[in-house]
């Protein structure tokens, strides 16, 4: 029985990746609705959602106790606006076409969340780590060169979502993933609104309800799609190391970068894999480092004992 439940969480932990790495080919369905549009319907759609799973596991009380403490309201409201800038940029970068880019903000994001580890929380760099900093600089060069612009939409996505992680990790770890996402989207709720009053203003106008049924289908259920893995993910997480997270979580940047060059037909031009390259090389060193501190934490607990 032991041995079941790290294997039931590596394939909750996978099913969830593998359900984020699809979402490229999802929301490209909710064209031609603009990004904003997208992200004020995504952000009301999955608090509704996320607010029947709450009903469901009656969990109500857990929802309210956040927003009673100062200090869990403020954690929610820094994650909410972190989790609702990466949705922003993401769907930002799918729906003009930069799936590519998107996922190499997703490789990237290792290396970010290192980075912010020692300028927040005065982590220090081992070996490794340096090594896989210095790497990723060079591919950020590389690839900017190859861009002919820096490639902000990639370091976006790797900040804001190496910043949420922090501090969930942080701060939220041991709040239900339910509830976490039903506060993040109640405090986000007033954004969504503004974004869909701006686009209603605009000469377009919104999209919602005038592209056919299945367009209005898919633009509903987006809040269903967005909790789901990350209800799957929650389930699975708890019961696996943070080395196995570290090496499954490459399984949605790899289908999105596949879904954008053999799918969407993106350019890859010889520079651009040069950079890409680079940043596999960094994530070597980044994995190489997890698992040696990682054996270094076991056997550090086993001569306690």
């Amino acid at each position: 029985m032991n041995e079941s439940v790290p294997n039931r969480g590596v394939l909750l932990t996978f099913s969830a990746y593998l359900l984020w790495g699809f979402f490229p080919a999802f929301f490209t369905l909710l064209i031609p609705a603009s990004p904003t549009e997208v992200i004020g319907v995504r952000v009301i759609s999955s608090l509704f959602f996320s607010l029947v799973v709450v009903t469901i596991f009656r969990s109500w009380n857990q929802l309210k106790a956040i927003f009673t403490n100062k200090r869990s309201f403020l954690t929610f409201l820094v994650g909410g606006i972190l989790v609702f800038l990466n949705w922003y940029i993401y769907l930002i970068a799918v729906l003009t076409g930069h799936v590519i880019e998107s996922a190499l903000g997703y490789f990237i994001n290792p290396i970010t969340t290192v980075l912010l580890g020692v300028v927040f929380f005065k982590e220090n760099l081992r070996p490794l780590q340096w090594i896989a900093i210095g790497i990723g600089t060079v591919a950020v060069l590389v690839l900017s060169i190859s861009y002919g612009q820096f490639p902000w939409l990639a370091l976006s996505l790797a900040l804001t979502f190496s910043g949420y992680a922090l501090v969930k990790n942080r701060f939220a770890k041991n709040v239900r993933a339910d509830v976490g996402v039903a506060a993040e989207t109640i405090v986000i709720l007033p954004f969504a609104f503004i974004a869909l009053f701006y686009v209603a203003s605009t000469a377009e106008g919104l999209v919602f309800g005038t592209a056919g049924p299945a367009h209005t289908f898919f633009m509903i259920i987006a809040g269903l799609v967005t909790i789901i893995p990350l209800l799957i993910f929650a389930a699975g997480a708890k019961s696996i190391t943070l080395v196995a997270i570290g090496l499954i979580q490459f399984v949605a940047p790899i289908m999105q970068f596949l879904f954008g060059y053999l799918i969407m037909k993106e350019p890859m031009p010889a520079e651009r894999w040069v950079g890409f390259t680079l940043i596999w090389v960094a994530l070597i060193f980044v994995v190489a480092d997890m698992i040696v501190s990682n054996r270094k934490g076991r056997r550090a607990k086993t001569t306690a004992l």
